[in-house]
């Protein structure tokens, strides 16, 4: 019971350390240092997880050379378990054991044995860190054969630390005014328009617009979803090695695609190259919601928009009618319609479509479809003044 008791107090300090951190090197440290009064470890490794692409970036190690980070990211992260044996979402502050995914023999075929042998570790423990469905971080911990591999009540603890974690590193970026992407969604689609992935927004994209994410490509630019007065911007995202969404390439078939992949996938050891063929053959979408009101309206009043014009065009945006805006800006529809005339010639467009595609900075729309006709057309109306 004293045990347990000392161990409750060393995680509750712990937690307090990581929130009076006063950058992310000292909440690092602190995490580490922390973390090994409640966990031992011999290694552990850090790492800043991307919100727009899901890529792992450098960060920190403890016992751990910044080559071997370098070398990690280069070169093993697509040969990592803890990368390619589960969906990211589906270990989201999950702590998973080394031994619980895979054996010594699979790891000596994959070439990832090369890797252990740097450090060296026998048994490893990772989370992904999250907070509102967004990873921020991977944090690994690693143990020599002395060590032992990791126990039940360790996962646990490193499990209910994990959102702390993650929730920490967000505040640290915001005070840092980095964008750290929150409510990114991913789609990630075969060559075929076979759905491999899909998470909660893109659940919602019918066929028909399905059939243009697979066609798109990074030099193509984005799409505008809507939903539900909602926008989102859809992009392609290229598949780098250090990438989390790097199990998916195992689902993907082997025709041929337009993504274009920035680093490919090492033999996996035994000469068979299906995993670097199948990564070639994935579309990979990011479905991002737009930034937030303030940052739209100073972008229109940059295009010299009066604060009325930009009131009209923000509910444009939200997909109002001009009777909409007549009401509820209190003014009659023939002037919501001079309003729009002269936003249109301020931003050289001729339509709601192109004037909405102008503010954000995409190549063109599409809204969703009204549930009951099954159709994704605009009538004419829609898009004049």
């Amino acid at each position: 019971m004293a045990r347990y008791l000392c161990l409750h107090q060393h995680f509750l300090e712990l937690i307090n350390r990581l929130y009076e951190a006063s950058d992310i090197s000292d909440m690092t440290c602190a995490l580490f240092d922390g973390l090994r009064l409640v966990i031992p470890f011999h290694n552990a490794m850090f790492l800043s997880v991307d919100g727009g692409t899901f890529e792992l970036q450098p960060g920190y190690g403890w016992n751990f050379a910044a080559e071997d980070i370098n070398l990690y990211l280069e070169q093993y992260t697509p040969l990592d378990p803890f990368v390619t044996a589960l969906p990211l979402p589906q270990r989201f502050n999950r702590a998973i054991r080394l031994s619980d995914l895979t054996s010594k023999a699979y790891l000596a075929r994959t070439g990832f044995s090369d890797f252990q042998s740097r450090l060296p570790f026998q048994y490893a423990l990772s989370v992904a860190a999250a907070w509102n469905r967004q990873p921020m971080a991977v944090l690994r911990l690693y143990r020599s054969m002395q060590g032992g591999d990791f126990k039940a009540e360790e996962l646990d603890l490193l499990s209910k630390l994990a959102p702390h974690i993650a929730h920490a590193l967000f505040l640290q970026k915001a005070l840092l005014d980095e964008d750290v992407h929150l409510g990114t969604e991913i789609v990630v689609l075969a060559a075929d328009g076979r759905i491999i992935f899909n998470s909660e927004t893109a659940r919602d994209i019918p066929p028909e617009v399905r059939n243009e994410l697979i066609l798109l490509d990074e030099e193509d630019g984005s799409l505008c979803l809507s939903n539900d007065s909602k926008f989102y911007r859809a992009r392609v995202v290229a598949w780098r090695p250090p990438s989390l969404l790097t199990c998916f390439a195992k689902r993907a078939g082997t025709t041929s695609n337009r993504q274009r992949v920035e680093g490919a996938l090492p033999s996996d050891g035994n000469g068979n190259d299906a995993f670097n063929s199948a990564s070639r053959n994935l579309n990979i979408i990011a479905i991002e919601p737009f930034r937030r009101r303030e940052d739209i309206a100073s972008r229109l009043q940059y295009a010299g928009m009066s604060s009325r014009e930009i009131e009209v065009a923000l509910r444009v945006m939200s997909g109002c009618s001009n009777a909409d805006i007549a009401r509820a800006l209190f003014i009659d529809e023939k002037t919501v319609k001079d309003h729009l005339s002269h936003i249109f010639q301020k931003i050289k467009v001729r339509s709601r479509t192109q004037l909405i595609s102008q503010i954000v900075g995409l190549n063109f729309i599409w809204r969703s479809a009204d549930k009951s006709s099954g159709s994704c057309e605009k009538t004419q109306a829609e898009d004049r003044p």
